[in-house]
């Protein structure tokens, strides 16, 4: 009997684990649900880089694009479970409009967590998203869905100086 209990206590941290951020993003009556430690931001690019994201308010619905003026062109795809190309290279100092397109059946994100950067797509939706200039490094990028990177939905991201 005893074994039962822990059995059912530990299926029950499992499922509150993965199904929690769901809910209280759905609960908190903001219409965003937060994956993890990201967020999204509303409206405009407005700099979107360490600590901030963009993307759509939630994977149901999309976001008018947001651009940057003269800024260089990038596109990404988050297919059923891969992000193509890999890497994707940037230049440093320089701002990038980002179009990710997501073909695929399950919402996605394109994320950059070392640089505060998400931009969320969902299923047979593309979203264009102007990032501000970044740092020169070599960044892991992943799909913050829970489970998705674990499914290869991870890759690099290049921000190389001139």
């Amino acid at each position: 009997m005893k074994d039962k209990l822990l059995l059912f206590i530990g299926i029950g941290a499992l499922v509150l684990a993965f199904v929690g951020p769901a809910i209280a993003g759905t609960v908190s009556g903001d219409g965003v649900t937060p994956w993890g430690p990201f967020n999204q931001m509303r409206s405009g690019h407005a700099g979107v880089g360490p600590g901030m994201m963009f993307g759509s308010s939630g994977y149901g619905s999309s976001q008018p694009d947001s651009t940057i003026s003269g800024a260089a062109e990038v596109s990404v795809t988050l297919d059923d479970f891969a992000i193509s190309p890999s890497p994707v290279v940037i230049t440093a100092g320089q701002a990038t409009n980002f179009t990710v397109t997501n073909p695929g059946a399950a919402p996605h994100d394109f994320t950059v967590p070392d640089l505060g950067i998400r931009i969320v797509v969902a299923p047979g939706e593309t979203v264009t998203a102007g990032i501000d200039a970044q740092p020169a490094g070599t960044y892991e990028t992943l799909c913050s869905v829970p489970g998705h990177a674990s499914l290869g939905m991870v890759g690099t991201f290049v921000v190389e100086n001139q």
